[in-house]
This record gives structure tokens, sequence and C-alpha cells, in this order.
């Protein structure tokens, strides 16, 4: 994983994590046995839980190393990276739906091009394939409108 890719990175670690038969490890749903209570069962979890961190790392970046790099279980290291990234895209959306809201056209402007941005922002939007970050149609439509002159 990159900076840029966490939603693909995420799709395709779901079927590793599945495949590897680790993702009770990564959601922290398969829980550490006492060693008091079953010896050999802290130990397989030891090692499922050690397999499941090598999984996660060998596939991010060294920049992507930084937010793990001192987190245990797997669990943790998985939820270290689902909570920077998850930030960030609602960060970026929010940015876009203020640059949206806020962007407005005057009459010497280039209308083209002022639809040009707003278009531009609105597809850069509706990238993100989290459902909750997806600007309808309908609602584009109000916020070019709101962004237009009063004689248009």
């Amino acid at each position: 994983m990159t900076d840029n890719n966490w939603y693909d990175w995420k799709e395709q670690m779901n079927r590793i994590f599945t495949n590897c038969d680790i993702t009770g490890y990564i959601d922290g749903t398969i829980l550490r046995v006492a060693p008091e209570q079953d010896g050999i069962g802290a130990r397989n979890w030891v090692k499922n839980d050690s397999w499941a961190q090598q999984v996660i790392m060998d596939n991010v970046s060294t920049t992507q190393m930084n937010h793990i790099h001192l987190k245990r279980p797997a669990h943790a290291m998985y939820e270290g990276l689902a909570s920077t990234h998850e930030d960030m895209a609602f960060y970026t959306v929010n940015n876009i739906e203020n640059l949206l809201q806020t962007a407005k056209a005057t009459e010497n402007d280039d209308l083209l091009k002022h639809l040009d941005t707003l278009k531009g922002l609105h597809d850069r939007m509706n990238e993100f394939p989290n459902p909750d970050f997806y600007l309808p149609d309908v609602h584009f439509k109000t916020i070019i409108s709101n962004s237009l002159p009063r004689s248009w």
C-alpha cells in the first residue's frame, strides 16, 4: 500500500486475509487464549497473529510502516492503517465539499471553466469507493445553481 491506494489495498487484502484464514486476527474476533488455560492454543495464537502481522507488513510501503511498526497485534496494525486512511479520506472529501460549496462565479468569469472546475471536484469526490462520500447528481445540480451569478 502507498499513500494513495487505501481502498484498493483494503479490497485486495481482504481476499488475502480470507485465503490465509487470518481474518479473525485482523478484525480482532480471534482472541488470545491465556497460556495458563491453554499453552498450545496460546502459542498457536501468537504464531497465527505473527503471520497476520507479516502479511500486512509485506504489503505496505516503507512510508506506511510508520503507521504500524510499533503496533501489536495484527488487529492493532490494521486499525492503525484504517484509522489513518479513513480519516485522510474524510478530510479530503470534506475539503472538496467545502470547495464545491464556496465556489462562486461572477458575471465576468469564464463560466465553462467554472463548470469544468465544479465537475472536476464532483468527480474527485465520487471516486472514493466509500458510499458515504458519494455526491448525487441532484445535489450537484443544486451546487451548480447556487454557484452561478444571479443573472443566470
